[in-house]
């Protein structure tokens, strides 16, 4: 029985060790195109989007892009 709790008590604090780096994932759609051509532009939405993503990362630590 003292095994059993043993165990409980080396997982339990095994999973509040494992949770301290974390790791976060931003997934971002393209902005609008102008038209559905090979590599069109920007629309003005489009743009004025990218520029809205731009300010919101400006300061964010981002060490990786896939």
């Amino acid at each position: 029985m003292k095994n059993i709790y043993l165990v409980i008590t080396l997982l339990f604090f095994t999973k509040l060790w494992s949770q301290q780096a974390t790791t976060t994932i931003y997934l971002i759609r393209h902005a609008e195109k102008v038209d559905n051509s090979a590599d069109p532009e920007l629309s003005e939405a489009g743009t004025a989007r990218a520029a809205n993503w731009a300010q919101f990362f400006k300061d964010k630590p981002i060490n990786y892009f896939l």
